[in-house]
């Protein structure tokens, strides 16, 4: 019963950002359908998530006890934590360099839980190496591409 409520909570809220969209200023001359258009896309699609789960709970025989703080235990909580800490490290490192950080610290926690080890000095350096190139990459199609500020952080010295 309580991921119910949790689910309904999360739909209330998913509701109240998605009509609060509505409020955005349009610019004038604008026919792409301004800056309230992905999050409504976004905003829609966790609403049309959050339904099919609510459904699968309704359907379901079986009823199982939701435990609010079982979120934040064990490797589900290093993941929510993590996912804080680079929400929060965002702007003072930079998108480059927090990515590779939660990338790396994530992946190799997994692996460990998985395999007992992190892995080989050498599998270590190519992931790491993975991730310095996606987090490249994807920095650069945001900001060159789609010209959308990203976060430059300690990094921002350089001009790229």
């Amino acid at each position: 019963m309580g991921e119910i409520w949790f689910l309904l909570i999360l739909a209330g809220l998913d509701i109240y950002y998605f009509i609060e969209t509505f409020s955005y200023k349009m610019p004038l001359y604008d026919n792409t359908g301004g800056p309230s258009v992905f999050p409504r896309v976004i905003l829609a699609l966790l609403l049309i998530c959050l339904l099919i789960r609510l459904f699968q709970l309704f359907t379901a025989g079986e009823k199982k006890h939701f435990v609010f703080l079982e979120l934040f235990r064990g490797s589900t909580g290093i993941f929510v934590l993590a996912f804080a800490a680079y929400i929060f490290f965002m702007e003072p490192l930079g998108m480059i360099l927090d990515t590779i950080l939660y990338l790396g610290f994530i992946s190799h926690y997994m692996i460990a839980q998985r395999d007992g080890t992190i892995g080989t000095p050498r599998m270590v350096v190519a992931h790491m190496a993975s991730f310095l190139v996606m987090s490249v990459a994807i920095y650069w199609f945001f900001s060159s591409i789609l010209n959308v500020a990203v976060p430059k952080g300690l990094l921002g010295f350089l001009n790229f």
